[in-house]
Order: structure tokens, then C-alpha cells, then sequence
């Protein structure tokens, strides 16, 4: 790389819009495509993990870093709007997975492909929903990203949401729901994620949050209607038997034998309708793992259900 197209690429990365005005402007055509198309190793932060270090394009780095004047300048100068780095990802996966709405629209109204996937299969709405960028979420769903677009795993923007880390990852799983993102999903492995289950997980940090929590899991209970709000009482209830979490709802035996016999009454039902992969057919086949949790145990026999939650034991016909 020349001292030039460095110089080019920095100011890119930092910003610096009428550096990069100039640079184009002096630069001849096949100048001009040697400074877009350059991949430059790009470590954003020095104390990143040795081991990720994405070769950007300059339009891949101003994305990123929110600079949405050099993302102009660099589209109407020709940029590849779909240019990917090493691992596939474009700029738009950049924007999103860093929350710059602006850009992100900047991108899209000049053409850039929403559904674009990286080498992981992955969408800018998956970048966005597992940065916790509810905003963004949002602004990519109008904008006519596929809810339920899936990675090269079987996942979801949603499944992205609830394995964010982020703050405000239950904003994302909030809205994706509220747009019927699909939740009954399966993984291309066959082994069905609990959705609400490791939402809730992530997301009921707070007191505040548990009493909400139990009541809309109480609420759900009360006006069961379908095989879906089924599937999600299944996953909330998971959380009841997380020896982690369990104190802090403080069901009552009796709200627990509500919820047990709902369960109970259902499970036959969807077991023998097919859907075996949802998470309230799946309990049976989660129960092992969650048991080395919650120390429950749980045995389908008969139509006969056993729950077993620490010293508690209920069992519903």
C-alpha cells in the first residue's frame, strides 16, 4: 500500500470528509478505483482479540465509524455500495451492527442490498439485532429487511437479539415479536432454541423486571388460546425452574400447579400435531440439560407430567 492510499484510507476511518473531497477530486479514474477497492487490515481497537482483524475497504471503515459524509462521497464517486471484506460482511452489515441509522438509510436509498448475507449467512439485521441496536432494528424492518431471514445455522435476527449481550437487547426482541417474527424457528441442526426462555434469561435482571415477567406469564396462562401462546408459555416457565431466577419470582405452589397443568394438558396434543421441534414439545428433550441447572427433572408417561424443581415436586395428570 503507498503512503498515498493510506493517507486515503485514515481519513476515511476518522472522518475527515474534505480529505477525502480533495484526494478523489485529484485523483484520475483508475486512481480513484485503487483507493475504493483497496482491503486495508483494520484493527479498531488495540486491545481487540489478535485474532479479529477484518481487511475493510475505505467505504466498509467510514460505515462503521458513522462517518456518513465520506459514505457519500465515496458512493457518488462509485464505491461498491456490496463490496464485502474477508469475512462477507458490506457496509451495511457495519452501520447496523453499530447503530448508525443515518448511514444505514444513506446506504439503502443508494441502493445497497438489505438482505445481503456475509460468509456466516448473516443480515445487517442480524448484525443489528445482536449489537442490541433497537433503532436500527426497526429502521432496517421498514426499510423491507426479512424478519425471518436465517444464517447459515438456522438463526434468526430474533435468535441474534436474545443471545446479545448488549443493554438493550430486549428492546430488539420486543419489536421483532411484535412484528410476528417467526417463534417456532427451527435450527438448521434440529435442535430448537427456547426463544422466550433465553430471552427472559438475558433480559430479567432486575426486580423490577421479574415482577413484570410473572405477570405477564400469569396473564399468558389465564387467556391461553393457541399452540403458540402455548410454545411461549413453555418458555417462560422454563425460567420458573431456573434454580437461578426461582426465588426471585416466588410463585406460589398453587401458580405453579396452574402452569403445570396447562402444560400438562397441551403437551400430548402438540407432541402428536407434529411440532415437535417447538419449545414446549422439546421440555421433554431440554430437561436433562436444564436439570443440571435447576435440578428438575421431568418425566412424560402416560399423559402424566412430573416436575421436580429443588424440594418441590408436582405432578399433573
Amino acid at each position: 500500500m503507498t503512503d498515498k492510499a493510506k493517507a486515503f484510507f485514515d481519513a476515511c476511518a476518522e472522518g475527515r470528509h474534505l480529505e477525502v473531497q480533495e484526494a478523489l477530486r485529484e485523483a484520475s479514474d483508475a486512481q480513484t478505483h485503487t483507493l475504493l477497492d483497496q482491503d486495508v487490515p483494520f484493527k479498531p481497537n488495540p486491545d481487540d482479540e489478535p485474532y479479529w482483524e477484518p481487511e475493510l475497504k475505505p467505504l466498509h471503515v467510514a460505515a462503521w465509524r458513522g462517518h456518513g459524509e465520506v459514505v457519500e462521497l465515496l458512493v457518488d464517486k462509485g464505491a461498491n455500495l456490496d463490496a464485502q471484506d474477508n469475512d462477507g460482511r458490506t457496509a451495511l452489515h457495519y452501520a447496523a451492527l453499530n447503530g448508525h441509522g443515518e448511514v444505514i438509510k444513506l446506504l439503502v436509498d443508494k441502493g445497497a442490498n438489505i438482505v445481503a448475507q456475509n460468509n456466516g449467512g448473516e443480515t445487517a439485521l442480524h448484525s443489528a439485532a445482536a449489537g442490541g441496536r433497537g433503532e436500527v432494528v426497526k429502521l432496517l424492518v421498514d426499510k423491507g429487511a426479512n424478519l425471518d431471514a436465517q444464517d447459515n445455522d438456522g438463526r434468526t435476527a430474533l435468535h441474534s437479539a436474545i443471545t446479545s449481550k448488549q443493554t438493550d437487547g430486549g428492546k430488539c426482541i420486543d419489536f421483532l415479536l411484535q412484528k410476528h417474527a417467526e417463534k417456532r424457528r427451527q435450527t438448521a441442526n434440529g435442535i430448537q432454541e427456547g426463544l422466550i426462555y433465553s430471552s427472559v434469561l438475558r433480559a430479567c435482571e432486575d426486580a423490577e423486571k421479574l415482577v413484570l415477567f410473572k405477570s405477564n406469564l400469569l396473564t399468558n396462562i389465564s387467556h391461553k388460546q393457541s399452540n403458540d401462546s402455548i410454545m411461549n408459555v413453555l418458555g417462560l416457565f422454563a425460567v420458573l425452574i431456573d434454580s437461578r431466577r426461582a426465588k426471585s419470582f416466588k410463585f406460589s405452589d398453587d401458580e405453579i400447579s396452574k402452569i403445570g397443568k396447562v402444560l400438562a394438558g397441551s403437551l400430548a396434543q402438540i407432541v402428536s400435531s407434529g411440532l415437535f421441534n417447538t419449545p414446549l414439545a422439546t421440555l421433554a428433550l431440554l430437561a436433562g440439560a436444564l436439570g443440571n441447572r435447576a435440578r428438575l427433572r421431568v418425566v412424560y408417561k402416560s399423559k402424566m407430567i412430573f416436575w421436580r424443581s429443588g424440594r418441590r415436586q408436582f405432578s399433573f395428570p
